[in-house]
């Protein structure tokens, strides 16, 4: 996705912007032997000119060039060892720790408890540990299914306080629709950033019967 044209500024003061779609590929093209697999994309995490992909119904992760070559010998399912997750909803990469963290969204707890949870893993996803995901250089993304749209602010160095926590009121960008205006993007999951002005999302499947049939052209 690419950073489009300015289209107005909303009653509470943040920008809104038109998304361009610059490529798109299900997940099943470009990896060999799956035939008959489904993959649930939940979260996304760009890393050395590769996308690393989380799923939720499975515990390992998928690598994809950032071409989205079919014929790339870079996309794989990455087999991890350890952890305790059978899939996971989000993914992310510290480069000082040289770790992953991969988000367990509601986790059984020895008490009974639902909570969250976070497994760390090595370079290699190899498990280490578990502990919180960081947010890198400030910013924050918000992914929103229901208007396919994401806002991205930044959280200020040093607020004093929570009602000065952002820099300020952040910008709301559209994933593009059809000719009609209509939302294509009906099942928006994660998002990674490649460089400024452009990033990387994965969506989930459409749901046979119950979402409009424009919803399944981009899955």
């Amino acid at each position: 996705m690419h950073m489009g044209k300015k289209e107005k500024r909303l009653n509470s003061g943040i920008l809104k912007y038109r998304l361009e779609l610059l490529a798109e590929a299900k997940i099943k093209d470009l990896l060999k032997d799956s035939k008959g697999k489904r993959y649930e994309a939940s979260g996304i995490q760009y890393k050395d000119g590769h996308f690393y992909i989380v799923l939720d119904n499975m515990r390992h992760p998928v690598r994809i060039s950032k071409d989205l070559h079919t014929s790339s010998e870079i996309n794989t399912l990455i087999k991890v060892n350890g952890g305790k997750g059978t899939g996971y909803e989000d993914i992310s990469y510290n480069s000082l720790k040289k770790r992953w963290y991969c988000l367990i969204e509601a986790d059984k707890t020895k008490v009974g408890d639902i909570k969250p949870r976070v497994d760390a893993y090595s370079e290699t996803f190899e498990f280490e540990d578990y502990s919180s995901l960081d947010i890198q250089d400030r910013y924050v993304t918000v992914i929103s299914q229901e208007t396919s749209a994401v806002w991205v602010g930044r959280v200020r160095k040093d607020p004093s306080s929570l009602d000065d926590l952002w820099e300020d009121d952040g910008q709301i960008y559209l994933f593009p629709r059809n000719a009609y205006g209509k939302i294509i993007f009906c099942n928006l999951e994660g998002i990674t950033w490649l460089k400024k002005g452009l990033f990387a999302v994965v969506s989930d499947k459409a749901k046979p019967g119950k979402q409009a049939k424009r919803c399944k052209q981009n899955v």
